[in-house]
Parts: C-alpha cells; structure tokens; sequence
C-alpha cells in the first residue's frame, strides 16, 4: 500500500500592505485644514485608505477559502487511506486473531510430528532386527534418513508460518503507524486553520468596526465643515441683498442728482459704474462660494456612499 503524500502546511502569517490605524488617523487629521476648508489631496489619500482596509478584507476571504479546500483534500485523502488499508487487510486476511494464527501454527506442527510418529515404528523395528547385515543396515539409515527428513520439514514449514505472521504483523502495524500519522497530521491542520479562521475573523472585525467608525467621524467632520460653508453663504447672500438694496438706493439718488444737474454740467457715470463692478464683484464671489459649497456636499456624498458599499460586513460569516 502507498503512503499518502504529506499535506502541505499553510502559512499562518499573511503579508499584506494594510494601513494601519494611525496613518489613517493622520491623513484624516491632514483632510481639515480648518473647520471650513478640505484638502482636496487629504481627502483623496484618507479614500484610498479606505480602499486598502477593503482589499485586505477580500485577501482574508481568499485565504479562507483557500484554507477550507485544503481541509477537504486532507479528509479525502484520509478516507482512501482507510479504505486502501481495510481492502489490503482484507485480502491478506490479516484479520485473523491471534489465537486463530496460534491455532493455525500448531496444527501444522502437529501434522509434521504426525509423519514423524508414523515413520518412527519402522526405525524401531530395523533397529530391532537388525542381524548385522547390511540389507538391516540400509533399512535403518532409510527410516532414519525419513525421520530427519520429517523434521527438516516441519523446521521449514514452523519458519515459513512465523515469517507470515510476522510479516503480516508488520504490515499491520505499519499501516496503522501511516494512518495515525495521516489523523495526526490532519487533526494539527484543523487545529491550525482554527487558529487563522479565528484570527482572521477578528481582524476583519475589527477592520469593520475601525473602518465604520473613521467613516462616521470623516461624515461627522465634513457635515460639519459643510453646514459652516452653508452659513458663510447665507451671510453672503444676506449681505450680497443688502448691497443690491443699498446699491438702488444710492442708484436712485444718483439719477436724481443726475436729472437735478442734467443742464448744468456733463452727468459724470462714474460713480454708477463703480457701484455695478462692485455689484458684479460680489455677485461672483457668491457664485464661487456656493459652486464650492455644492462641490464639497457631492463629495461628501460619493464618500459615504462609497465607503460603505466597500464595508466587508460579510467576509467573515
């Protein structure tokens, strides 16, 4: 019988480039200049954190995977054993007990001695008529010659039944040594893989638990920085209003004076025109502000959306 192949061992330490806490830390700090300004650069790096927490997680789930086939192969390759081991015992009836072998043994033995008993009173009876002649002799050294004969067979037939039951007893016991080691190796590999399930399933755990928590602080940050960018807007608009209605009112008084002057002097626009760039000036820096209001609230948005999307809640079942 062949022995099994020896299992390959997997590796219980797994390589991966995973961001640990505090870079994440860091680069979410460095994605807030202030409370109202985001690094665009910051912010991009804090997301591909995130993608690398995720990465690792589907590595995790492969070796998994990988560590549930290999448990697999192992019990398949013990069942054969088993059953290559019961077919060769059977076939060479090493089954038998050892008081069947016992009994077996002496049977022969006892066969042997049997001829030997049958051939004994002819040696007797040449020994006892012998008259010195050599007819008597011969017939002695035959009977003689038989009984050893006899004895030299069953010499031969006791070692050759012994060399079986040895023979077959090492056999037994070799491959009940192959298949003790085969349980062996396979109950050292399922103990492992134990390990690395556990161990996995905590750290996909806790890569969950970390990764939800940056996202709500990171919501948290830029909800905030968001609702202050809103506010300066209102303020903004309130006061953008403000100037358009101190604008027409200082219009009107212009245009007043204007028609009060009109035959007096050349109107002079000079004033009016300074008022409408200054109109136009503020009504640029609102549209800025607000585009980059809405800029920023868009990319909070794919953030979140994203990010727990690619949340590994089920890597680990």
């Amino acid at each position: 019988m062949t022995r099994q192949p020896e299992s390959t061992r997997p590796n219980t330490q797994a390589t991966s480039n995973v961001p640990t806490l505090e870079s994440v830390e860091e680069t979410l700090g460095r994605v807030f200049l202030s409370p109202r300004v985001v690094d665009q650069r910051a912010l991009e790096e804090f997301a591909a954190l995130l993608k690398g927490l995720v990465k690792d997680a589907a590595t995790q789930e492969r070796s998994l995977r990988a560590a549930s086939a290999e448990i697999k192969v192992v019990d398949e390759q013990l069942r054969e054993s088993t059953r290559a081991l019961r077919a060769h015992l059977e076939a060479r009836g090493t089954t038998v007990e050892n008081a069947k072998i016992e009994q077996v043994v002496r049977a022969s033995v006892e066969k042997v001695l049997a001829g030997i008993r049958a051939q004994a009173p002819a040696a007797d009876a040449a020994i006892k008529g012998t008259t010195g002649s050599e007819e008597s002799l011969d017939r002695a050294s035959a009977a003689r010659g038989a009984i050893e004969a006899a004895a030299d067979e069953a010499v031969v037939r006791v070692a050759a039944l012994v060399r079986q039951v040895e023979a077959a007893g090492n056999l037994v016991e070799t491959s009940i040594a192959s298949v003790t080691s085969a349980c062996d190796r396979a109950a050292g590999l399922v103990k492992d893989i134990d390990e690395r399930l556990s161990q996995a399933a905590q750290s996909a755990r806790g890569a969950r638990e970390d990764t939800d928590s940056q996202v709500g602080e990171a919501g948290a940050r830029l909800g905030a920085a968001l609702g202050e960018a809103e506010r300066r807007a209102l303020t903004v608009t309130t006061g953008l209003e403000a100037a358009l209605v101190d604008f027409e009112r200082r219009a009107r008084l212009a245009q007043d004076r204007l028609q009060s002057e009109a035959g007096e002097a050349p109107p002079d626009h000079s004033q009016l025109r300074a008022l409408l760039a200054e109109a136009h000036r503020v009504g640029e820096a609102l549209s800025r502000l607000l585009s980059r209001a809405d800029a920023v609230g868009q990319g909070l948005d794919r953030l979140l959306q994203n990010a727990h999307a690619a949340t590994p809640r089920d890597a680990v079942m």
